[in-house]
């Protein structure tokens, strides 16, 4: 999910302001890299870094 707030549009239609990007796991990583490779310090990412997953019987939390 990826918001953008006080956002305004330019003369070429490029939106300018803070853009917000919600992710996890690894695909939350690569959109937060490819993203921050465009918008740089406009960019603010909130992630979520704990997995629960069961292995083998065992639950497991990180």
């Amino acid at each position: 999910m990826i918001e953008t707030s006080t956002s305004t549009a330019t003369e070429t239609g490029a939106v300018t302001g803070r853009v917000l990007a919600l992710c996890g796991g690894i695909g939350g990583a690569k959109l937060a890299l490819g993203l921050n490779a465009v918008l740089a310090e406009r960019l603010t990412v909130v992630v979520n870094t704990g997995d629960d997953f069961e292995h083998l019987g065992l639950h497991i939390s990180r």
